[in-house]
């Protein structure tokens, strides 16, 4: 079957510059705030994955394999809650991740907040004392994440 197909940087040029500066900008954010490319990578692929784009995986993988990331690790994104191969961190972001793929559905749930930022400012960065109450709920303010009760679903 034969298709004509609309290239986004040809036919809308503004579209595609806005989104390649918003590319650039999360970058330097995450460079900014210790996130290395091999993380953002990891996360970049499963959003991929979860939003069923086939272009953008395609863009993170190769973006992954430069980064260093092996072809075990990719191979077992899908199924990183199974698999042995990611760190705390890099589990925590693939969490995170999912949840805010999905946040429309489920939001943000109190126990995906605390096990991702759980005794961490905003960006990251640890804060003194125990987990308070106050400073999730100030966290979320910040990052205008609804509240949710209900844990995360899973999605395959």
């Amino acid at each position: 079957m034969s298709e004509t197909r609309v290239h986004l940087s040809k036919t809308e040029p503004a579209a595609y510059q806005a989104l390649d500066a918003f590319s650039k900008t999360v970058g330097q954010i995450c460079a900014a705030n210790g996130i290395d490319e091999r993380l953002k990578e990891l996360v970049m692929i499963h959003c991929s994955q979860l939003n069923g784009c086939a272009y953008c995986a395609r863009i993170h993988v190769d973006r992954a394999v430069a980064a260093g990331v092996d072809i075990d690790t990719l191979t077992q994104i899908p199924t990183w809650r199974e698999s042995g191969v990611f760190s705390d961190r890099e589990r925590a972001a693939l969490e995170l991740a999912e949840a805010f793929t999905f946040i429309a559905e489920d939001g943000i749930s109190d126990e995906v907040y605390d096990q991702v930022v759980g005794g961490r400012g905003a960006r990251g960065l640890p804060r003194g004392g125990s987990r308070r109450r106050s400073d999730r709920e100030h966290h979320r303010a910040l990052l205008r994440i609804p509240r949710v009760r209900a844990a995360a679903r899973h999605r395959p």
